[in-house]
């Protein structure tokens, strides 16, 4: 059996966070300060990762977390906006900063899964969502 093994290709297992940040889809104009904030932590979290935050790095992802939600239940509750695609970038980044901020199991960062996951069937961001879980399973290995 070994010998018939021997002949197929070696599966090798993706690095932990070797899945590229999904990209960070666009936020009103009035909130670049917002998605700047953002990209500066997770940058940061990335580099240090996980088990290296400080209380202090957590803390401020919690804040940018709450933010980032906060801002998306806004737009979807203002009739001008309540059906903007644009809303799914807010979910997403608070999804990731509850990622390092809590971690995969926390409550906050479920629950904000679930919010990115109302987004799944809609075509203009299906494809992110996958990037969204390829890098939450990427984030989860590396805990392990």
């Amino acid at each position: 059996m070994q010998q018939n093994l021997s002949g197929l290709p070696v599966n090798i297992a993706p690095e932990p966070l070797s899945m590229p940040l999904p990209g960070c889809p666009p936020l009103m104009e009035q909130d670049t300060e917002l998605r700047n904030r953002y990209l500066a932590y997770v940058t940061h979290a990335q580099e240090v990762g996980p088990q290296r935050m400080t209380e202090a790095d957590r803390e401020r992802g919690r804040l940018l977390a709450r933010q980032c939600h906060s801002r998306a239940i806004d737009l979807s509750c203002a009739k001008a906006t309540e059906q903007w695609i644009g809303i799914y970038g807010y979910m997403q980044c608070a999804a990731i900063a509850a990622l390092f901020a809590e971690g995969p199991t926390s409550v906050t960062f479920i629950e904000y899964r679930k919010d990115v996951d109302h987004y799944r069937d809609w075509p203009q961001v299906s494809g992110q969502v996958q990037a969204f879980d390829l890098y939450v399973d990427s984030f989860t290995v590396r805990r392990q």
